[in-house]
């Protein structure tokens, strides 16, 4: 989503994925790298500010990444945030033990598809899995909606649908 300057372009990323979070664990995020007007390509990271996060009362953890740089858009003189890399990575809590993960890293990976991890009978947990872009916001009601997490906000379908309606407009890939 666009801004006028790097800061602007973060709160117009940032907000959506907070509140979508939100719904979910009471965990805080913490962006790392800081914005870059005059250096626009240089990478970011947001994530929690103790990964992987609680979510209450479900024996599961989510691991949050998100690697992002600010692009200059001179034709439109505004701002933008371009992701470059995700993880999304469901923990029991108990042992740590992956239970579902979703990545994708641009051409820099020698895996530059999005994909996921899981634990098949037939299939290496190393495998990955071709998925199509996942946003968060689908992360987030698959929790809900099929693991059965509690949300902690009685109006967390709103929030996701809105939030997942901006990502669709503004995405950049």
């Amino acid at each position: 989503m666009p801004g006028r300057n790097s800061k602007q372009a973060y709160e117009q990323y940032s907000d959506p994925i907070l509140r979508v979070l939100g719904c979910i664990t009471p965990d805080k995020l913490i962006c790392k790298g800081g914005f870059h007007d005059s250096a626009p390509n240089r990478k970011s990271i947001l994530t929690f500010a103790t990964n992987p996060a609680t979510i209450p009362k479900s024996g599961l953890t989510l691991f949050f990444l998100q690697e992002f740089s600010f692009v200059h858009q001179a034709t439109e003189k505004d701002w933008k945030v371009k992701t470059h890399k995700y993880t999304y990575a469901i923990e029991r809590a108990d042992d740590k033990q992956e239970v579902l993960a979703f990545h994708w890293q641009d051409q820099s990976s020698k895996v530059h598809y999005p994909h996921a991890h899981m634990d098949l009978i037939h299939i290496s947990r190393k495998a990955h899995i071709p998925t199509g872009r996942v946003p968060l916001e689908d992360v987030v009601w698959f929790l809900i909606k099929e693991l059965d997490v509690q949300p902690l906000n009685k109006k967390w379908d709103k929030i996701i649908l809105e939030a997942r309606e901006k990502f669709i407009k503004f995405k950049t890939w």
